[in-house]
């Protein structure tokens, strides 16, 4: 499940992410709210580990 925000209806919501369309207006183009955040601040987690580690 994905959080996303259909800019066509103004509205948000919650979506499978085999089959992202909003439920209103049937448009593919939507804006993931969620899912790039969890991604980007994983990535921060991880690269920080890898510097403790190099420096151990």
């Amino acid at each position: 499940m994905m959080l996303v925000g259909c800019p066509r209806c103004l509205m948000y919501v919650m979506l499978s992410e085999n089959d992202p369309k909003c439920p209103k207006c049937k448009s593919t183009v939507l804006l993931d709210i969620l899912h790039d955040n969890n991604l980007r601040t994983k990535y921060i987690l991880e690269k920080k580990n890898s510097n403790k580690a190099s420096f151990c």
